[in-house]
C-alpha cells in the first residue's frame, strides 16, 4: 500500500487521523470520513471513538457494506500486518484513553466466541 503523503520513518506527529490515508483506515466504519467536520473533529479529539466502533481496515479492501455487515470482516490482507505487529510486541497499554484499545481487542474477541455469531 504506497501512502500519499509518504509516512515519515521517525515522525508520529502525521500518522494516525492525522494522515489522510491512516485516517481513513482508522474511522469506524459508521462514520464518513470524507466529510472534512469528522476529520476535524477526529482529529481535535472532540470526537473519540469507543472501542465498538471498529475501523474501516478490518474489512476485505476497507470496504463496510451496511446491507451486510459480515462481509468481508476480518478479512483485510492489512489486518494480518496489523495482527503481526501486535502479537510480536506489547503495544496495547492499559492507559490509552484515545483509542480505547483494549475495549476494541475484547469486543473483536467476544464477537468471535459469541455462539449465537457462529454461523457467520
Amino acid at each position: 500500500m504506497e501512502y500519499s503523503p509518504p509516512l515519515q520513518r521517525h515522525v508520529k506527529t502525521d500518522r494516525g487521523f492525522y494522515h489522510p490515508m491512516t485516517g481513513g483506515l482508522l474511522c469506524p466504519v459508521n462514520l464518513d470520513w470524507g466529510n472534512t467536520k469528522i476529520c476535524e473533529k477526529l482529529r481535535s479529539g472532540v470526537l473519540v471513538p469507543s472501542g465498538d466502533q471498529w475501523p474501516r481496515f478490518l474489512y476485505q479492501s476497507c470496504e463496510y457494506n451496511t446491507e451486510d455487515p459480515w462481509n468481508g470482516l476480518l478479512q483485510s490482507g492489512l489486518l494480518v500486518s496489523v495482527c503481526f505487529v501486535l502479537s510480536s510486541s506489547p503495544v496495547f497499554s492499559r492507559t490509552d484513553l484515545v483509542t480505547d484499545s483494549e475495549y476494541f481487542y475484547n469486543s473483536v474477541v467476544e464477537l468471535l466466541e459469541d455462539p449465537e455469531e457462529q454461523a457467520e
